[in-house]
C-alpha cells in the first residue's frame, strides 16, 4: 500500500491483519493478527500538503498520535472521522515527525505500531 495523491490531498492508507492466516494448518510467516501492512513507513511531502489517512475496511476505528511535535499546527492526535478516513490536515513545519497509530478492529481487538510511521515535511529532496 502506498501514498496516493488525488486532488491535491495526500492520502496514507493504514491496514492490519485482524486474523491470523493458516495453509495446511501451517501459519504463514509475517500474516499474524496484529500484523501492519499499512501506514508506509516514510512518506514525504512538502509544506502546506494536505494529508489524510484512510483505513481498510473502513469499520476499523483509527487513531494516530504523534511522538513530540506535530505537522499540523495545534493537532498531536488525529481520530478516524467518516467513510474511514481522518479529516484532512495541511502540514506546516518542515522536519521529520513520528507517530503511533493504534487500530481497533470490529471484534474489539487494539493493534499498535509506535513511533515507526514517519512523516518526512520538506526536508528531503
Amino acid at each position: 500500500m502506498m501514498a496516493s495523491r488525488n486532488n491535491d490531498v495526500v492520502t496514507i492508507p493504514i491496514s492490519v491483519r485482524n486474523t491470523n492466516d493458516f495453509n495446511n494448518g501451517t501459519e504463514k510467516k509475517g500474516i499474524k493478527a496484529g500484523t501492519f501492512e499499512g501506514p508506509d513507513p516514510l512518506v514525504s511531502i512538502t509544506p502546506g500538503t494536505k494529508v489524510e489517512w484512510q483505513i481498510t475496511p473502513a469499520n476499523f476505528d483509527f487513531t494516530l498520535t504523534f511522538q513530540g511535535p506535530s505537522p499540523f499546527p495545534g493537532v498531536t492526535t488525529i481520530p478516524k472521522a467518516t467513510g474511514g478516513k481522518s479529516n484532512t490536515y495541511v502540514a506546516a513545519g518542515l522536519g521529520h515527525y513520528h507517530y503511533s497509530v493504534s487500530v481497533t478492529d470490529d471484534r474489539g481487538n487494539t493493534y499498535v505500531i509506535s513511533g515507526c510511521p514517519e512523516l518526512d515535511v520538506g526536508t528531503t529532496s
